[in-house]
């Protein structure tokens, strides 16, 4: 893992597969393991809001199978 570039309002950081499954992994948990009435005040996110960033990580790590692609044909999540 490598932190490509930082800022205060964005953090660009390059990922292995694994590295990205596990962050990936530990999101589908606490996005399973967590009451609802209870997961904005404990992480600071809305529940819907993280389910769509484990969907976009899960997205990019599917498609880390096929050839080299650019960011750029991902959907990025809108604030």
């Amino acid at each position: 893992m490598n932190a490509i570039k930082i800022n205060k309002d964005k953090i660009v950081l390059e990922l292995s597969k694994d590295e990205l499954g596990v962050l990936s992994n530990a999101l589908n948990e606490v996005c399973n393991g967590i009451e609802v009435w209870e997961f904005d005040t404990r992480m600071g996110i809305k529940i819907e809001n993280a389910r769509i960033i484990l969907e976009f990580l899960n997205s990019i790590y599917k498609k880390a199978n096929q050839t080299t692609f650019s960011y750029n044909d991902l959907n990025h999540i809108e604030e």
